[in-house]
């Protein structure tokens, strides 16, 4: 008996998905390291560019975002990992384009860096509302062609 479940997740339908799938692992990786790199001005960048004061709380909430970025890659990289977790990860995949598109909605035009790439790269809203329209896209195209798999078994992902 296995003490952990880990399970081989399904073939993608082409290798073209796979392609597109690993591109968006490293924009998501990209972002995680960026934010990591600048951590101690990205605590001070984020409340500011959503006009909210996080107070000493900001230390605890902004770790999630690179967390939660992390944690999406695992769905992307196909890595042998729990059904669980392969969920979460998938989950965690559209949370990360989303978060990002409404920091760029809430912030407005006039920010001049709204936090996506940390302090290595001020991006704007503007750019930070294309960028995360970019990974909405990639999160669509990937989750479409991974989940769509050639068996009848819908949950296999």
């Amino acid at each position: 008996m296995k003490l952990f479940v880990s399970a081989q997740p399904s073939a993608p339908v082409s290798a073209y998905s796979r392609v597109v799938g690993l591109g968006y692992a490293g924009v998501l990786a990209v972002l995680a390291l960026a934010q990591l790199f600048s951590f101690e001005a990205f605590i001070d960048i984020l409340p500011a560019a959503l006009y909210m004061g996080f107070g000493a709380s900001a230390a605890l909430v902004v770790p999630l975002i690179v967390v939660v970025e992390v944690f999406s890659l695992p769905y992307l990289l196909r890595m042998a990992v729990s059904p669980a977790l392969r969920w979460v990860s998938l989950v965690f995949g559209w949370l990360v384009p989303l978060f990002w598109l409404g920091v760029a909605v809430i912030a407005g035009p006039e920010v001049a860096n709204t936090g996506i790439l940390g302090d290595v790269i001020a991006l704007s809203a503007t750019e930070t509302l294309l960028l995360s329209l970019l990974m909405i896209v990639l999160a669509a195209y990937t989750h479409y062609h991974f989940y769509k798999s050639r068996s009848t078994h819908r949950l296999s992902i």
